[in-house]
Order: C-alpha cells, then structure tokens, then sequence
C-alpha cells in the first residue's frame, strides 16, 4: 500500500506496481478473477482495511464509495507506460463477494493449519522462499497435482466469475 486518497465521500487506496513485462498478465488486469482465485489478495485486504478504518474513524457517510487502485507503472505496454485497474464494492458483494469471501477464508485457515501446497506460477521468480520450496521435486510436484488433499486449492485457480 502506497498511498490512501480521501475526500468527503470516498476513500481510495492506491499500490504503485512496477511491470518489465511486454504485456500484462491477466491477473494484472482482472482483479475479480485473480481475488477469486486466490492469485491477487492485495486488492480485497486492501478494500476490507479501508472499510475497517471508515467504520472505526466514524467516517461521514457511513458506508464512503471505497476503491482499491492498482497504478502499473510499465513502459513496455502497449496501453503504458502508466495503467490503472481497480477494485471496488462489486468484489466483495453478490455471488463475486461470497465466493472471493470463501476463497480468503480457505487460505487463511490453511495457513493456520500449516497447509503450503505448492503452486507454481510466474510469481515463483519474485518468491522470498524460492531458494527452498520444492517446487522442482518430482515426489512433491506428483502429489501436489494428485492428492486429493490438495484439490480444493487447485481448485481455486478454476473459478470463473462469469461463472458465479
């Protein structure tokens, strides 16, 4: 989190992020789908600490239009080098909220209960555990895509919000 926008009405929370990619991943640019998925947290925990801080602050109206503002500052783009998505009320309302909600919560209680299933993804190069995860391993990669223990967060990276 960079930066928090206020005025009478709204709040905004705002992640500067820097991309030295050629083109976007789509998680960059559909933040319904990559919080539903479990691949882009930031933007629903983003929304929910600004709803916090509103309820908290006695902030006037009581329920301000609150947004959660990625800027990707990425000269490579064809759309750069500056682009901005955001996620607001919609994320965590209706089926999208109920079914993000259900996704945030699975994660949180696997990480209570000690559950680090392997996932590989592009995101591996930037990982602070890299050096020792054992995403390279053939035992461990067989049972991270078999065991049926590991299905449901499989499963996380499948949901569709068109499908919802």
């Amino acid at each position: 989190m960079d930066r928090i926008d206020r005025n009478d009405t709204a709040l905004r929370v705002i992640d500067y992020k820097f991309k030295f990619g050629a083109k976007p991943a789509t998680q960059d640019t559909n933040l319904l789908r990559a919080a539903l998925r479990g691949e882009r947290l930031q933007p629903p925990f983003y929304y929910m600490l600004a709803q916090r801080w509103a309820e908290e602050q006695h902030f006037k109206p009581s329920r301000p239009a609150i947004e959660a503002v990625f800027y990707y500052i990425a000269a490579r783009w064809a759309e750069g080098p500056l682009l901005s998505t955001s996620y607001g009320s919609a994320g965590l309302t209706d089926e999208i909220g109920t079914a993000t909600k259900q996704t945030l919560a699975y994660l949180v209680d696997g990480v209570r209960q000690g559950r680090f299933f392997l996932n590989r993804g592009e995101y591996c190069g930037h990982c602070d555990a890299a050096a020792i995860c054992r995403k390279n391993h053939p035992p461990s990669l067989w049972r991270a895509d078999n065991d049926p223990v590991t299905e449901p967060h499989r499963a996380l990276r499948r949901k569709d919000p068109e499908k919802l």
